[in-house]
């Protein structure tokens, strides 16, 4: 229990300090003052690249200001965090501040309010706080609200009078009561309900004044809003974050020792991921802890000792998914059940379990649309089927009965509802962008609506349209990223539906990141950065990680937008459960786990990275964590992985089938089949992958099991037990698994099949283009001429790319086609790129052919030296680094001495299959070329055995029909008899 005297104590410990009030102006506005506060918002100020600039930490401190002039000065406010418009700076009805914050860890927290812009800002207000350090670096946000929330209530409120604020607090009347749609609307989790209760209740303190239950019930509601809106693209549910641990931690400051206070102080943190803090509280507010209640508290009216909610937010904390699996007692709570249940295994990286909770937890709330953005993440093309089209479906069908629940909405809002369809929209039926033109212009009519001045009442109609707007980008981005990478889709297929789809964000600042998602993250790394700067993107976090994403391939150098954005994103994550879960998947995995296990006590994500991270500390705790852990998936996962690396077998086993009893998916069934697989029991692993395809498919896992299978027959060249496996696998339409079927098929003789296979998936997926051609000139079969004309279709896309394997595939294409001067220039522009050896080989090759063999010794030096830079950087085997320095010593031999391939077989037997593939067309080549052609079959024929690697497959297949008499002639395109030769056209 924190008493009186314990928060006084808390505060002198942090030694609060004002550092500068003298520079308040004095008033300078109208008689009776401004009515509007508006409060701008900057970066956290960046005292190095590597300080913490977390943004929740800002919003407290921001907040804290905002609630200072809403609740103590009553004024209706705007806030930029989320994207609220600023009143014009002449506007003598309205203020506009900015506040600054600084974070410098282990030393101090500040906050600066100011007036005005640049030098000629004036400083109203300046605070600096201990830093709130918790276990190590750990920043402790409870004791951070604790010390800040009194600020609003005395010294921020001050300091805005002295600027020219006006106005009165808040009555206090503890009679208020909720009205019953209020409390309806509160647990219903779409943020249109949240809006409307969250308009309620602020008109009811405004008009009748603040009590327990109106400051609960903002506590819940902007907990609530801080995860419907934790995928939008800026920091607003940081902002609602802030503002429910604020009202909660006002609400403590009413009646510290009520129960009902600290639970709900307990909800703020369990949904802002302060799974420890909320513990604490919960423990504290225990029935046996509590007092009579304070004079707040009418007779009569006092609310309950223990909220109906509390036991759902424990589990959460708890993580207790089977608690949270049972039919909640009252039906008010049926969606906050159903959301606790999706975020206590959203994190996890279980595919099957995740998913099916996020199913179920959406057929009770469809509108939370943050669930299905959480699964999108997941990125089987069965599961991002649903998930890009169920929450834009859900949004666009409700849509206008959502917005007529509001009692006051504006006539022009109104007028668009009569006269605007915002569903679907005929002939443009993806529902992502279904609303077009019309949906923006709704939110035009909401922004316009909620202008300052015009509307007095919180939050604004503004704030209303920008969620709106925020919800439909993602939307769009989502849809038209899991065109163009999920499905592979040329960009002809929906190009059409373009203009539907960006009209539908015309006016939001970040349409330029959604148009990334129609560009190819390899070949159009310059067009994303550009994207990326002119968005001028701010408060950049882990909800944009999708976007950074596609720009994988810029340079990471220092002044880069990658590091740019990468910096600032690693930078703004704050020591929240959700923001530690996510962020360890990407960097510091270790640092990340100890402050997770910290803050969150219970989360089996911290063990499962504390596993796989950190195996001296968590060695001896295995067996414990095993057997508390035996419900919890991702921490069976990750022994079983852990167990498997040591080669623990039996210890794997065990683990990796617990692990598939709680999320039976491809990743666990995978691999346990290859523990089995290490022991050479084949026959264990065969049945678990069989087993597998009994289970639900959330990907294309069935058609990847089926893929493994034939593989595993054909390798044993029994192609008849093969087919079935390869048959099912292509029924998925995966370029890979009609790959295989084609193989099969191949090496059954049934040529037409496996041309069939090949020619379709060149057609249906743009980056298979040179597929059908190349498999042309590998086996000697098919319509080549049409497989060429296809084939040139996709050369001047790669004379255009960034990417070095591109430009290596166009520079086998010109081999092919007998053109070698433009196969010198694309592996040299191979090279030129990516410094793999493997570019330098093909044009060391070439050059030698051509008799330069200055060029052709300077590409295998390049070869040796380059490469050897990129090995030392963990970036490449030494397979091609090894063979330049072999062939560099063959063309300096003798002319009469015999090869040394003796030494070259030697070097081949430590590559895989893979290198060895390339390695052994390599040396066919040279062999070939200088007069050893028996060798030269030997490997060649090697090459072609492996079946591994197209590229240097085709020109090994058509070099050894070059040197041996074909044993049939090969289709023209017309299916004739006629051998079929490379067609002139246009050279790239």
């Amino acid at each position: 229990m924190r008493s009186a005297l314990a928060r006084l104590l808390t505060e002198l410990s942090l030694g609060i300090v004002v550092v500068s009030l003298a520079n308040a102006a004095e008033p300078t506005t109208t008689e009776t003052g401004p009515k509007s506060f508006c409060l701008a918002a900057a970066e956290p100020d960046s005292l190095t690249r590597f300080t913490p600039a977390k943004l929740l930490v800002r919003e407290i401190l921001r907040q804290a200001v905002l609630l200072a002039a809403r609740e103590e000065l009553g004024l209706a406010t705007r806030d930029m965090t989320l994207r609220e418009s600023m009143a014009p700076t002449d506007d003598a009805n309205a203020l506009v501040l900015d506040a600054h914050t600084a974070e410098s860890e282990g030393k101090f927290v500040r906050l600066r309010i100011t007036r005005g812009e640049g030098d000629a800002a004036e400083v109203l207000y300046e605070k600096e706080l201990p830093y709130p350090s918790g276990v190590g670096k750990l920043v402790d946000y409870a004791a951070l609200v604790v010390a800040v929330e009194p600020l609003t209530r005395t010294e921020i409120p001050d300091a805005l009078r002295k600027a020219g604020m006006q106005g009165n607090a808040n009555k206090v009347d503890k009679t208020v009561l909720l009205a019953e749609r209020s409390k309806k609307r509160l647990a219903e989790l779409n943020f249109f309900s949240q809006m409307a209760a969250l308009r309620e209740v602020h008109k009811l303190v405004r008009d009748e004044g603040e009590s327990a239950q109106t400051l609960a019930a903002l506590v819940r509601v902007y907990a609530n809003l801080g995860q419907l809106t934790k995928f939008h693209w800026n920091a607003s549910h940081k902002a609602f974050a802030a503002r429910s641990l604020l009202y909660a931690q006002r609400l403590v400051a009413r009646d510290e020792q009520s129960p009902w206070s600290l639970q709900h102080r307990a909800y703020a943190e369990a949904l802002a991921g302060l799974h420890a803090a909320a513990l604490a509280d919960l423990k504290a507010a225990t029935p046996e802890n509590d007092v009579p209640a304070d004079e707040m508290l009418a007779e009569g009216a006092r609310p309950p000792l223990y909220t109906h909610w509390v036991p759902l937010i424990e589990a959460l904390c708890r993580y207790d998914a089977p608690a949270l699996e049972k039919p909640p007692a009252d039906d008010d709570l049926a969606e906050l059940a159903a959301l606790c249940a999706y975020l206590v295994v959203e994190n996890s990286n279980c595919e099957s379990m995740a998913l099916t909770a996020g199913r179920k937890a959406l057929e009770v709330v469809p509108e939370c649309y943050a669930i299905c953005d959480s699964m999108d993440r997941y990125s089987g093309v069965i599961n991002r089927h649903t998930t890009t089209v169920q929450a834009p479906m859900e949004l666009g069908e409700r849509i206008k009965d959502r917005l007529r629940q509001f009692s006051d909405l504006p006539a022009g809002v109104n007028e668009e509802l009569r006269s605007r369809a915002l569903g679907m929209i005929e002939g443009h039926p993806d529902p992502a962008w279904a609303g077009g033109a019309p949906r923006a212009a709704l939110v035009k009519s909401l922004v316009q609506a909620g202008a300052v001045g015009r509307d007095t009442r919180e939050p604004s109609w503004e704030l209303l349209g920008r969620l709106l707007e925020d919800i439909t980008i993602v939307h769009v981005f989502r849809r038209l990223e899991f065109f163009h990478d999920g499905l592979g889709l040329p960009s002809s297929s929906y190009r059409d539906q373009l203009p539907t789809a960006f009209a539908a964000v015309a006016d939001h600042p970040y349409l330029p990141l959604a148009k990334t998602a129609i560009l190819d993250p390899q070949r159009d790394v310059q067009q994303i950065a550009k994207l990326l700067e002119s968005s001028q993107a701010v408060d950049l976090g882990l909800s944009l990680l999708p976007v950074h994403q596609r720009i994988g391939y810029a340079s990471a150098d220092r002044g880069s937008i990658r590091t740019i954005w990468w910096d600032k994103i690693w930078r703004h994550t704050d020591h929240t459960a959700e923001d530690l879960e996510r962020m360890a998947q990407f960097a510091n995995a270790r640092e990340f786990a100890h402050l997770l296990q910290t803050v969150s006590p219970h989360s089996p994500q911290a063990i499962a990275l504390l596993v796989a991270n950190d195996p001296e500390y968590s060695q001896d705790k295995l067996v414990d964590w095993e057997k508390d852990g035996r419900n919890q998936a991702v921490v069976c996962k990750a022994l079983g992985l852990r167990y498997s690396r040591l080669g623990q077998s039996s210890d794997a086993e065990r683990c990796l089938q617990r692990y598939i009893e709680l999320s039976p998916d491809q990743w666990g069934f995978g691999t346990l089949a290859d523990v089995y697989w290490k022991q050479k029991q084949t026959d264990k692993w065969q049945q678990t992958l069989e087993e597998s395809l009994k289970h639900e498919d959330f990907a294309l896992s069935h058609a990847n099991t089926q893929v493994k299978l034939a593989r595993y027959f054909m390798g044993q060249q029994d192609f008849h037990r093969a087919q079935p496996y390869a048959n099912a696998a292509a029924q998925s339409g995966a370029a890979w698994a009609m790959i295989c079927a084609a193989d099969c098929h191949e090496g059954l003789e049934n040529w037409d099949q496996a041309e069939e296979l090949v020619q379709a998936t060149a057609e249906r997926y743009s980056d298979s283009r040179l597929d059908w051609f190349f498999w042309c000139c590998r086996t000697g079969h098919g319509h080549k001429d049409a497989a060429q004309r296809l084939a040139k279709q996709i050369a001047p896309q790669l004379s255009l790319s960034s990417n070095g394997n591109d430009w290596d595939r166009l520079g086998v294409y010109h081999l092919l086609c007998d053109k070698q001067d433009l196969a010198k220039k694309a592996f040299a522009k191979a090279f030129e790129i990516s410094g793999q050896p493997y570019s330098a080989i093909h044009l060391a090759l070439l050059e030698d052919q051509a008799g330069n063999t200055a060029a052709r010794d300077a590409a295998l030096v390049g070869a040796v030296d380059r490469g050897s830079k990129l090995t030392g950087q963990g970036n490449l085997p030494t397979a091609n680094i090894e063979f330049a320095k072999w062939l560099n010593d063959a063309y300096h031999q003798p002319a009469d001495a015999a090869p040394n391939v003796a030494a070259l077989d030697e070097q081949l037997k430590t590559y895989d299959v893979h290198n060895q593939a390339n390695l052994d067309y390599f040396a066919g080549r040279y062999l070939h070329d200088h007069g050893h052609d028996d060798l030269a079959r030997e490997y060649l024929e090697k090459c072609l055995a492996t079946r591994v690697s197209k590229w240097n497959l085709a020109v090994a297949g058509q070099l050894l029909r070059e040197m041996t008499p074909s044993d049939g002639p090969q289709k023209s395109e017309n299916g004739s008899s006629e051998e079929s030769k490379p067609t002139d056209g246009k050279e790239y």
